[in-house]
């Protein structure tokens, strides 16, 4: 098969793991996988059975010397490699299961080949050549003759010669079984010494795995304190936001507290225009045209308390709509002003009608006095 038609890129580190293996239920059956390779959001698997694209699974991850874990997978592709499998959204234990399968994978991974096996012999030395005993060179020489004929000296000098002759026998057979055992110790010796060597690399392998241990549990512990520290600003931040926000909403709050006294101070006194042009209104035209105006001003005025009750219902909103509102106060002390200026015309009005009646009221008592 050839390369996917999209990459996905990856969001969680990957680690080899072929010892471990996905357990999975097919058609009944209980059919094992080697993961090749393992990380939070997926896996790579290869077995002797293939899976379609976009089947999901339950799979059991084992790892020898930690406990399984079960997880959901769906098949998202398959590679000549094997199959790809995407975890779904783990939930806080499963998540940390996987995370403890992780590192146990990484920490198997970081441990350094084992020493070469040692034979049964212990020591591997060469087995003991026989020595030679202490009288190797302990000849017992015939006595020389008491006579000086020449036969018994010639026989007696064969003798000596004899004995000459298996004493350095016997001294060549122990020289070549010392030259065997010191062959034997040198090669011994130099097993030792590759032994050796291999037991020091082995030691220099496990310094560097406990520093590179070391150096990435320091990382992790800088890179949690550097997240907690993050995370106590952003909440320093969230605080300081939410006081600056209460602070808003009070002012707010206090500000539509008194636009709403201020509109009750002028309903109560719109109301009191009205009533005033209202007891008028029979006497002349013109206070009616003042009614007319107080009522549409009362009806603006009610209008205006509405509003004021929709922004004080809208205030979870008032950092958007600051400017609006004191926009809308600034349009209601403008209409506030005209309806003052209004009012005051009406009364001049009214004292212009009652400063005309008053005139009118003497011509009619003038008028009926002789009558009297």
């Amino acid at each position: 098969m050839g390369e996917p038609e999209h990459k996905v890129q990856r969001r969680h580190k990957r680690v080899a793991a072929r010892e471990v293996t996905a357990v999975v239920e097919l058609d009944g059956q209980v059919t094992p996988f080697t993961v090749v390779n393992l990380s939070i959001g997926g896996a790579l698997v290869t077995g002797t059975r293939s899976m379609p694209k976009g089947e999901s699974h339950d799979f059991e991850l084992k790892l020898k010397g930690t406990k399984a874990v079960t997880v959901r997978g769906q098949v998202v592709n398959l590679r000549d490699q094997g199959m790809g499998i995407a975890f779904e959204s783990l939930d806080s234990s499963h998540l940390g299961a996987m995370e403890k399968l992780i590192a146990a994978v990484e920490a198997q991974a970081s441990q350094p080949p084992p020493l070469p096996p040692r034979s049964k012999g212990g020591d591997d030395l060469p087995p003991a050549a026989p020595r030679a005993e202490d009288g190797i060179f302990d000849t017992h020489d015939p006595r020389p003759p008491r006579g000086g004929a020449p036969d018994e000296r010639e026989e007696y000098l064969r003798a000596l010669v004899k004995n000459r002759d298996e004493a350095l026998r016997r001294g060549r057979v122990a020289l070549a079984a010392l030259t065997v055992e010191a062959d034997g110790l040198r090669s011994a010796a130099g097993r030792l010494k590759a032994r050796l060597d291999t037991a020091n690399s082995q030691q220099a392998l496990t310094e560097v795995a406990l520093q590179a241990a070391r150096n990435e549990l320091e990382a992790a512990r800088d890179a949690q304190r550097a997240e907690r520290e993050t995370a106590n600003e952003q909440l320093e931040l969230e605080q300081r936001r939410t006081l600056e926000a209460i602070g808003t909403v009070s002012a707010i709050e206090a500000k539509l507290r008194r636009h709403e006294m201020e509109s009750k101070r002028m309903l109560e006194e719109a109301e009191a225009a009205r009533r005033e042009a209202a007891s008028n209104a029979a006497d002349v035209a013109s206070l009616r045209r003042a009614r007319e105006e107080l009522l549409q001003a009362n009806r603006k005025a009610m209008e205006a308390q509405a509003q004021l009750k929709r922004e004080r219902d809208a205030k979870v909103l008032a950092d958007k709509t600051h400017a609006e509102t004191a926009a809308r106060a600034q349009a209601l002390e403008a209409e506030v002003s005209k309806l003052k200026a209004k009012l005051i015309a009406a009364e001049n009005a009214l004292e212009r009608a009652a400063a005309r009646k008053a005139p009118a009221a003497g011509q009619q008592q003038q008028r009926g006095s002789p009558a009297k």
